[in-house]
């Protein structure tokens, strides 16, 4: 199968691949692979946010495109990361899927969108690179549980920690 050959890369220790970088240079000292969004793309994506914000505007299709960007890079190095705080986005981008109820002010940024670009602006900052690591380990897992809720009636955050080698689970939760 012939592939595109502007996207065609080279093999190599790493690669940046739509905006993730993909490390393998660990791979044959350590057994570690690892993934990260590159700054760029990271700081593009927030740019977008923060020009929306400024027009008091995010049409459906810069929706469909932030969700889209933000979506890979976080599916793609983390998993499901910061799927929650893209529900403004997903809504905004349910809206072209069904014209029922979609009106020109449907466009308006929402006081849900800036949490979300706030919470993105410290993620997108801050993100460690997610790496797998292919040994055995005799150690237990730490397994931790997330969940939170954005409504008028209630908004909170929790998280249930379980360390399986002390036995010992923490709980933490705050509006």
């Amino acid at each position: 199968m012939e592939f595109e050959p502007s996207k065609h890369k080279e093999a190599a220790a790493s690669n940046v691949i739509l905006g993730v970088e993909v490390h393998l240079q660990d791979f044959l000292s350590e057994c570690k692979v690892s993934f990260s969004p590159t700054k760029k793309r990271c700081e593009e994506i927030l740019l977008q946010l923060r020009e929306c914000e400024r027009r008091g505007i995010i049409t459906i299709m810069e929706a469909a495109s932030v969700l889209g960007r933000l979506g890979f890079i976080l599916t793609a190095s983390y998993r499901s990361l910061g799927r929650a705080a893209l529900q403004p986005l997903i809504k905004r981008d349910s809206a072209k899927k069904s014209s029922r109820g979609f009106t020109k002010t449907s466009q308006f940024w929402t006081v849900a969108m800036t949490h979300m670009k706030d919470f993105f602006q410290e993620l997108l900052t801050n993100l460690a690179p997610l790496e797998f690591c292919f040994r055995k380990y005799t150690r237990t897992k730490v397994i931790v549980y997330s969940d939170s809720s954005f409504s008028l009636i209630r908004s909170g955050l929790g998280f249930v920690v379980i360390d399986q080698e002390s036995g010992k689970r923490f709980v933490s939760a705050a509006e």
